[in-house]
């Protein structure tokens, strides 16, 4: 991440205390995809390290706002 402060801003909301990769998306993919999941529908699976478990990036987002 080329801008520190916002790699420290992202850092500092994430639960996780860490930038996802790819690895962390292949569990959810691979249940989505497979039988286990057959019953869900119209859901949205958040892999964010945790980052909108307080609700609170979605207003951040809405509003624009960014260090």
């Amino acid at each position: 991440m080329d801008d520190e402060a916002f790699n420290s801003w992202i850092l500092g909301r994430t639960p996780a205390r860490r930038w996802g990769t790819v690895a962390d998306v292949v569990g959810p993919t691979v249940w989505l995809a497979s039988n286990a999941a057959d019953h869900v529908n119209g859901q949205v699976v958040f892999v964010d390290g945790g980052m909108t478990a307080d609700g609170g990036m979605t207003a951040v987002v809405r509003e624009g706002n960014r260090p």
